[in-house]
């Protein structure tokens, strides 16, 4: 059987950065401390990744930017419902820094892909050499988007922004609660995609995938907050988030090689090949949408509502 797997280096397979206290089975513990405590963890990964990607082997952390900088603008948005933001031009500086990375990591993604099918496949070298190619020209781009991100701007909104939180005198289950919400919106909004899957639209399942990752996010701010299940529960849905990137990635690729055209007459060579990839890659869409029919109508986890 063709199957392509993937070299994403998935988030799902990246423990999160945590402070040593950010252990599940802590409920008593303040809210709004906890996020804030996340917001500084979680910034610490992104300027030291931001360091090495600055280097001179940039594409190699670039993967580890973007899931820091995931992480961090989930932290984000959490402490939006304590009423804490940044300033709107803090915020969107991270979310354009995050977007220009997407291109390059999928690039290098099909690159190793390819490199790997090569072996056994020499018709696809060419390919691999074009993308390496188009990833060198949106290295250097991206070099440039780096010059201008001002780091020690946004340390001190994030400084700021931590030190409100901090400082919040609210009584402290009713920030608990807040954040709790906040885990139920992001779940229900997984859900609501989830039940939306029918046959083999890996387009739906991509959307389910940005959705669960939030929620994954999510649970990971709060994980202190949580009771101890909540620890083991990461484990199942790391696995379901890699199954997802999966499915993803081979989307990617089976699109790229379904772009190339013979060098000469005759039957395109990649064709064979090409056919298996789609055939697993059924295969793996039709036993995930059965898995997400089969938990429709099961109960949520426990932290997944307010009063769980």
């Amino acid at each position: 059987m063709a199957r392509a797997p993937s070299s994403r280096g998935n988030d799902a397979t990246r423990p999160p950065a945590r402070s040593p206290s950010a252990k599940a089975g802590h409920g008593k513990r303040n809210a709004a401390q906890v996020v804030a405590a996340s917001i500084r963890t979680h910034w610490r990964r992104t300027r030291d990744e931001l360091m090495k990607v600055c280097g001179p082997r940039l594409d190699e952390h670039v993967h580890d930017l973007r899931v820091a900088l995931r992480r961090l603008l989930s932290a984000l948005e959490i402490a939006e419902c304590l009423d804490v933001r940044l300033p709107a031009k803090t915020q969107k500086s991270l979310e354009r820094l995050l977007r220009s990375l997407s291109p390059l990591r999928d690039l290098e993604v099909q690159k190793q892909t390819l490199e790997r099918l090569g072996e056994d496949h020499p018709e696809l070298l060419p390919v691999a050499e074009r993308l390496a190619q188009r990833r060198a020209a949106l290295a250097r781009r991206l070099a440039q988007k780096l010059d201008d991100f001002a780091p020690e701007l946004v340390e001190r909104a994030l400084d700021h922004g931590a030190q409100q939180l901090e400082a919040e005198t609210s009584v402290p289950e009713v920030a608990r609660i807040l954040v709790l919400a906040a885990i139920v919106r992001r779940y229900t909004k997984f859900d609501r995609r989830r039940r939306a899957v029918a046959g083999d639209d890996r387009h739906a399942l991509h959307a389910v995938r940005v959705a669960f990752k939030k929620y994954r996010y999510a649970v990971e701010v709060a994980l202190p907050l949580l009771p101890r299940e909540a620890e083991r529960a990461l484990s199942a849905m790391k696995l379901f988030q890699d199954e997802l990137g999966a499915i993803q990635d081979a989307g990617v690729l089976i699109d790229t090689l379904s772009g190339v055209k013979p060098s000469h007459r005759g039957p395109n060579p990649t064709q064979a090949l090409l056919g298996a990839l789609k055939q697993a890659q059924r295969r793996r869409i039709e036993a995930t949408t059965i898995a997400l029919g089969a938990q429709v109508t099961a109960v949520p986890p426990a932290f997944s509502e307010i009063f769980g």
